[in-house]
């Protein structure tokens, strides 16, 4: 089954998990950085974030929130996404990316579904 999303006002969340060659995690970083500034002026994008994993040093997760499923199915077209995964390609483990997308559960969605 496929992640499930809405366009609501309560917006999307895209989360993915990348692991990093431990001789590039500078070189990603940097990348990051550059791409982060540029991805936050895209169309719909709220915010967007990576972190670096507590106990794994090679595993960032990137998120971001999106105003509606079409803003973020717009930036996976986008240049910055392109450049993105070039980048991955060359410095990741060869994983590549592991994208979950998140919604907010109402109170009662909650209710009905627990």
């Amino acid at each position: 089954m496929g992640p499930m999303y809405n366009d609501t006002k309560g917006g999307i969340i895209s989360a993915a998990r990348i692991r990093v060659r431990p001789d590039k995690r500078k070189e990603l970083v940097i990348t990051l950085n550059s791409l982060i500034d540029q991805i936050e002026t895209e169309k719909g994008c709220r915010q967007y974030r990576y972190y670096r994993e507590v106990r794994e040093s090679d595993a960032f997760m990137l998120i971001g929130e999106w105003e509606t499923r079409s803003d973020w199915d717009r930036h996976l077209r986008s240049e910055n996404f392109t450049i993105l995964q070039g980048s991955l390609e060359i410095l990741g483990d060869g994983q590549g990316l592991d994208f979950k997308l998140l919604t907010r559960v109402g109170v009662n969605e909650a209710l009905i579904s627990g």
